[in-house]
């Protein structure tokens, strides 16, 4: 019965452990810092009147 309680609480901390760590990283100017992001449909230039508000 020990057992079953012990292989449990390796389940759960390896099940909450994995979400406390994300796996993308979001640093200024992405993530190796060069400015260089895969989007597409960014804009080349911004309206005369500015960017719509939410």
């Amino acid at each position: 019965m020990k057992s079953i309680k012990v292989i449990t609480l390796f389940v759960l901390l390896f099940l909450f452990g994995t979400k406390v760590f994300p796996q993308k990283i979001y640093e200024w100017r992405n993530i190796d810092r060069s400015g260089i992001y895969n989007e597409t449909n960014l804009l080349k230039a911004w309206p005369e009147e500015g960017p719509q508000l939410a």
